[in-house]
């Protein structure tokens, strides 16, 4: 009898872990998450979700198996060792005192496992918002990051603006000169009126974890300053920031839309090809381009540099019946025009006003030079 209480506590001590595409697909969300601004560096694994969080975000996964006796914390060498295993292996957990041992095979290594209690406790749900395609909100917010250039250091507002404009679900981002509005189709509009999310751009690279296939549901808790989004079995929590200077250009961008002014349509490919050749005749540091449309040709020279370059390209459409002059960055005409396909329609305010670029659903706002 002693025996079979001996087996039967060894046993309970042992799990089987069968890696999977989503197993993998976690851990390396995790491992991003621990080395930067973590608590604890570790994951927490229970015996019915793995999580990994730091003091901006969580990661979670809902596990099926609930053969897990007591929640661990595996520090995160373990989990880069877990996921240096292909998909379909089979990991052995033996877990005894404060050791976990895992084994494939012949193959075993031990690690020190670190305080369950001192790991934050993972956000709770809170009530449905909205379900969104998992694909259009993944792509909307990449697009609207690239207004917010998030690579910058001097970039001011490090987010993603998710809110309701004249009844629809949009995403928008800026650095201070330029700006991003892309449309968001959602799959039921039932609170949408209270929607007002800054989703953080250093966590864009989190929403891999997403299948773009299905829909994610996105929890909005104002009170808590926090957003979660769930597909399936993954859950993404976000603290939410601050987002007081983007208003303003959103302003200006509705006024420059609805308002009167010169438009024309130029062909992505071709702006996109000059503007790189351009951009390799152009130094570094200096950025300024001189754009002049005139007729049914749109024409753009780089300036304060020591190679002189004027590509010309034709416009398909204008509106335009004199010469309209532009002074822009050319980095950020260069990523913005990268970042959609097809036709552009752009639209001139006039003087030094900003310049509303027009693709697809995408929309973006860049701030001029003076001439």
């Amino acid at each position: 009898r002693r025996q079979r209480q001996m087996c039967i506590r060894d046993r309970l001590r042992r799990t089987i872990m069968i890696i999977t595409k989503e197993i993998l697909k976690f851990f390396k969300v995790a491992l991003n998450i621990i080395r930067k601004k973590a608590i604890v560096e570790g994951v927490y694994i229970s015996d019915e979700v793995m999580y990994a969080a730091n003091i901006e975000c969580q990661a979670a996964y809902i596990l099926e198996q609930k053969d897990i006796t007591k929640p661990i914390v595996i520090p995160s060498k373990a989990a880069e060792y877990i996921i240096s295993f292909p998909v379909n292996s089979k990991l052995e957990f033996l877990v005894k005192d404060s050791c976990l041992t895992i084994k494939s095979g012949r193959n075993k290594v031990r690690f020190s496992l670190l305080e369950e209690n001192t790991y934050p406790k993972r956000s709770k749900k809170e009530d449905l918002l909205l379900s969104v395609n998992a694909g259009k909100f993944v792509e909307s917010v990449k697009a609207s990051a690239i207004a917010g250039d998030c690579n910058s250091p001097n970039t001011r507002v490090k987010c993603v603006h998710i809110s309701v404009r004249n009844g629809k679900l949009i995403s928008s981002a800026t650095d201070g000169k330029k700006l991003a509005f892309v449309d968001i189709v959602p799959a039921n509009c039932d609170m949408l009126e209270k929607c007002e999310i800054t989703f953080p751009i250093a966590h864009i690279g989190y929403l891999s974890m997403f299948e773009c296939a299905d829909n994610i549901e996105i929890n909005y808790a104002n009170h808590k300053r926090a957003v979660t989004l769930k597909q399936d079995g993954f859950e993404l929590s976000s603290t939410l920031i601050e987002c007081s200077d983007i208003n303003s250009l959103i302003s200006i961008t509705e006024s420059i839309k609805n308002g009167t002014g010169n438009t024309f349509v130029v062909e992505q490919e071709s702006l996109k090809t000059v503007l790189s050749r351009i951009a390799l005749l152009s130094s570094v540091n200096e950025n300024k381009i001189k754009c002049v449309v005139s007729g049914d040709t749109f024409a753009i020279t780089n300036m304060d540099t020591t190679t002189a370059c004027e590509q010309v390209i034709d416009i398909t459409d204008s509106t335009s019946n004199s010469e309209v002059k532009m002074c822009l960055n050319l980095k950020d005409f260069k990523e913005l025009v990268g970042s959609v396909d097809g036709e552009i329609k752009v639209i001139c305010a006039g003087g030094d006003k900003p310049v509303l670029l027009e693709a697809e659903n995408k929309l973006f706002l860049m701030t001029q030079f003076r001439c």
